[in-house]
């Protein structure tokens, strides 16, 4: 696919933007359920496509478990998955919603 940085980011904020204007974090629900089944299907795939690149090729000799950019790739797995999911359970207990402040 030969798509252009712009074309990129112009698709990213014609979703985001919106969705930022929203101030009820209930309509969150869904998007949040649609977001995490993504990621879930992401994993699976990169699960499968490891596996089978296992079983075809073995393990590599020249692979470190810890290489040089894993604190990038754990604060960045963390900072995905942090965010709604603990927010939407908090707003759910709040008992004045008028007064919730994420």
């Amino acid at each position: 696919w030969n798509v252009s940085e712009l074309t990129v980011l112009l698709a990213q904020m014609v979703i985001s933007v919106p969705m930022a204007w929203i101030r009820r974090l209930e309509f969150f629900k869904w998007t949040n359920v649609v977001a995490n089944g993504t990621v879930l299907a992401a994993l699976v795939i990169i699960l499968l496509f490891s596996l089978r690149g296992l079983a075809q090729h073995g393990p590599a000799d020249d692979i470190d478990l810890v290489g040089s950019g894993w604190l990038l790739f754990v604060g960045t797995s963390v900072f995905c998955f942090e965010c709604i999911n603990f927010v939407i359970p908090m707003y759910a207990e709040h008992e004045n919603k008028e007064t919730f402040v994420p």
